[in-house]
């Protein structure tokens, strides 16, 4: 899961994160896919249909208004996660649903400077 710009809490394909999925698979070679949403039925189905060693990326957080307002309902609608690395320093001061509500489904939480 990631971000992409500033949608505005909408979906804009100048924004999907469809070509990096297609780069990573296309460059590297990765088994990648894709899932048009980040969250539902969509994003549950490409999770269920990977494979041990496949990649899913799943569409851009921020078409989802909810991501930019540190929503809790949006991330319960994240039932696969089994880790979460936030490897940007950037972004980790932001109370985004994907930085600051997210912590609150994990049980063990580790900081590495």
């Amino acid at each position: 899961m990631s971000h992409l710009g500033r949608p505005k809490g909408e979906p804009n394909q100048k924004y999907s994160l469809e070509p990096v999925a297609n780069h990573l698979r296309n460059k590297f070679g990765f088994d990648v896919l894709f899932a048009k949403d980040c969250i539902g039925p969509i994003a549950m189905e490409a999770v269920h249909n990977a494979s041990l060693g496949n990649i899913v990326l799943l569409e851009n957080l921020r078409f989802h208004p909810e991501e930019e307002k540190n929503d809790m309902e949006l991330q319960s609608n994240y039932p696969y996660w089994e880790m979460h690395i936030l490897t940007m320093h950037s972004l980790s001061n932001r109370a985004h649903s994907s930085t600051a509500a997210v912590a609150s489904f994990f049980e063990e939480r580790f900081a590495a400077t």
